[in-house]
């Protein structure tokens, strides 16, 4: 249900978190209320997974707005998959510590609050040679940085997803060295 009876929330498509939510393939049949593929009840799978299993019924994923419930009992509903849009950034505050906030395209109802833009659920990064995107710089000049008005810098992230190593590393120093979290974008040095 994505109209305040359950939190709206982002997750990594490639990990089994949420359940399918269907529609029918003619767009101009309402997308209100989708159906689930219930062969598979409370299956968490992928969002291809999910999409897959749409389409066994001949439907497809879809912008939901709530989970048909004559079909399926609202005690059986929770996280399922949809085809908004959605990005994750970051909160940085003055001490360089991080939350993370979750941007959600067509948000129906609540959001989760531990990922909401109020959240203050900070966790400390360590910045090389302390530099972090703060108000006093301009939040790193970095392109998709914003300043808040409660001294923060929101900014946009990229994941990428790849190896850190082609060999078996040889201290645990090269691992500390190579494996980071908190870098500003590369184009900020330049």
């Amino acid at each position: 249900d994505r109209t305040g009876n359950a939190p709206n929330t982002c997750a990594n498509p490639r990990l089994p978190t949420a359940m399918e939510a269907c529609c029918p393939l003619d767009a101009s049949i309402s997308r209100i209320k989708a159906t689930r593929n219930y062969i598979y009840d409370g299956e968490r799978m992928t969002f291809d997974t999910a999409g897959k299993k749409c389409a066994a019924i001949g439907r497809e994923l879809c912008d939901f707005r709530k989970i048909d419930s004559r079909v399926s009992p609202t005690f059986k509903t929770g996280y399922h998959w949809t085809t908004a849009e959605c990005s994750i950034e970051v909160k940085i505050d003055q001490r360089g510590y991080v939350s993370m906030i979750y941007i959600i395209d067509n948000k129906r109802g609540a959001q989760a609050l531990h990922i909401s833009e109020g959240n203050l659920n900070y966790f400390k990064v360590y910045w090389e040679n302390d530099e972090f995107p703060n108000t006093s710089n301009n939040c790193g000049n970095a392109e998709g940085c914003v300043a808040l008005s409660g001294g923060e810098c929101q900014c946009k992230i990229a994941l990428t997803d790849g190896m850190g190593f082609s060999s078996k590393p040889s201290s645990a120093n090269d691992i500390l060295s190579t494996l980071v979290v908190g870098a500003m974008i590369p184009q900020v040095f330049d």
